[in-house]
């Protein structure tokens, strides 16, 4: 039997991890409370990020919502998943498992929280550059002041 589990995740920023899961060609369901995630086998649970099993992938429908649940003793959200979607059903085929998916998610995060740590009038952030092995380059450069006074 199926059921939900929840996993610890270091994701802070609503945002970012909605712009995560976007570039991660996910479509996000963002809500101000909890809302319920379904699986066909009856198991419910409550998430305010949703990934609804419809939308996961267009050639067929996943067994379980994918949801992302915001836990004030953490200040975290945690990932609210089944397991049967990463073992056996199209999430596997997508990302491979569950680290595999936390993984991607996690440098598709960090790349979306550079624009909320380095904000645009003071730093200009180039396109991150993939790597043949999964990594990225970023070049943040900071602007400077031409008028601002310099003391040595």
């Amino acid at each position: 039997m199926s059921h939900f589990s929840q996993i610890q995740s270091s994701f802070t920023n609503k945002l970012a991890l909605k712009r995560a899961l976007e570039r991660l060609n996910l479509t996000p369901e963002v809500y101000e409370q909890a809302t319920e995630l379904v699986n066909t086998w009856g198991d419910y649970a409550e998430a305010e990020i949703i990934l609804r099993r419809q939308t996961i992938s267009e050639d067929r429908p996943c067994q379980a919502d994918l949801g992302f649940q915001w836990d004030p003793e953490s200040a975290c959200y945690k990932i609210v998943a089944d397991s049967y979607e990463f073992d056996y059903s199209t999430l596997k085929e997508k990302f491979q498992n569950l680290e595999n998916f936390q993984a991607q998610l996690t440098v598709a995060y960090e790349l979306e929280m550079l624009p909320i740590l380095y904000n645009k009038s003071s730093f200009d952030i180039a396109e991150p550059i993939q790597h043949e092995n999964g990594s990225y380059t970023v070049t943040i450069t900071q602007k400077v002041d031409p008028y601002a006074e310099v003391t040595v």
